[in-house]
């Protein structure tokens, strides 16, 4: 039987390791969006997918990684998001607002790339239930 060494990496570095390919991309924003009502993990799956369907009929110019968590006693979602793209903020709102699932839970921060990828998203990895990137491969993982 052949030596094989599994190489398994902690928190710490799977955390390092997104950052650090996150931190590639020029992005524009840092957005939260926090849901008027209650929304499960299985209806915001179904809500980023259908954001990627959207995205893809505008024609935009998109990129973005999401973190999906929960909000209050692991009951409803929110979701933190890089966003990389002209109007594809506004686009993300617009999509969600026509769902009346917003109410003025929105923030877009301008994105700094000094602080990286770990200060704005990749520090909610551990405790996220869903995470992924949307792009104009129409490419969700």
């Amino acid at each position: 039987m052949p030596n094989i060494k599994v190489f398994k990496m902690n928190n710490r570095q799977i955390i390092k390791a997104y950052g650090d390919w996150l931190g590639e991309t020029d992005w524009d924003y840092f957005s939260t969006f926090t849901y008027r009502y209650d929304v499960k993990k299985r209806q915001n799956e179904r809500l980023m997918s259908g954001l990627r369907d959207n995205l893809q009929s505008t024609g935009l110019d998109h990129h973005i990684f999401y973190v999906t968590e929960y909000t209050n006693y692991n009951y409803n979602t929110h979701n933190h998001m890089l966003i990389k793209g002209e109007g594809v903020n506004e686009a993300v709102e617009s999509y969600l607002r026509a769902k009346n699932l917003l109410y003025n839970n929105v923030v877009h921060y301008p994105y700094e790339k000094t602080l990286g990828a770990n200060y704005y998203v990749v520090k909610y990895i551990p405790r996220a239930i869903d995470y992924g990137l949307i792009d104009n491969n129409d490419m969700v993982i």
